[in-house]
């Protein structure tokens, strides 16, 4: 039925005099025939987009209540001498150590702990100093390295307490320690 529309068309709006090549009437059957089929492919990725979003948002909804680990080494404290759970990812067995820094760069407090294995060691800093005092709330920095230098990454907890569908970043999951955070920064759960 386009087909003949189109035909009809071209006909009626064709210049008698230099009428058009059937190579070139063809070539322009192709054209319309991959425009629509590009359209369609669009329709049917936005269903698959959909259908993915409302997928990642059930899965999302199962993580409330659970603690969660994401990447990053900044955590921002709302109160003074608000404690911070943490991890760090190991190679293997060994010393760590945790250098925690202000915003602008200062060493607050240096934390260790010995990893027995690979993998992620947990600990929690207390929001104090190296004098015992409460820091003031703020941005804070987590450094961390394993036998005498190699730095290694640190993980952030928090507990989920709802999540956000929707939007550019996709689904988000909301901490009261992290803030928001997008699924795809989760590294473990528990």
């Amino acid at each position: 039925e386009d087909f003949l529309t189109l035909m009809i068309t071209q006909f009626q709006n064709q210049d008698p005099f230099k009428p058009m090549e059937n190579g070139d009437f063809l070539a322009q059957m192709a054209q319309f025939s991959t425009v629509s089929g590009l359209q369609e492919l669009n329709d049917r990725f936005d269903t698959l987009a959909a259908s993915i979003s409302g997928d990642q948002a059930l899965q999302a909804a199962s993580l409330i209540g659970r603690e969660i680990l994401v990447s990053g080494d900044v955590v921002s404290l709302d109160a003074e001498g608000q404690s911070v759970d943490l991890a760090v990812v190991t190679q293997g067995a060994g010393e760590v150590i945790v250098d925690v820094k202000d915003d602008s760069g200062q060493l607050v407090r240096t934390l260790s702990l010995q990893a027995d294995a690979a993998g992620n060691q947990r600990l929690s800093w207390d929001g104090q100093n190296t004098k015992g005092e409460p820091v003031a709330a703020g941005l804070y920095q987590f450094e961390a390295r394993m036998n005498g230098g190699d730095a290694i990454g640190v993980l952030l907890a928090g507990r989920v307490d709802s999540v956000g569908l929707g939007g550019s970043d996709g689904t988000r999951l909301r901490t009261e320690q992290l803030g928001e955070v997008s699924m795809s920064a989760v590294r473990a759960l528990y």
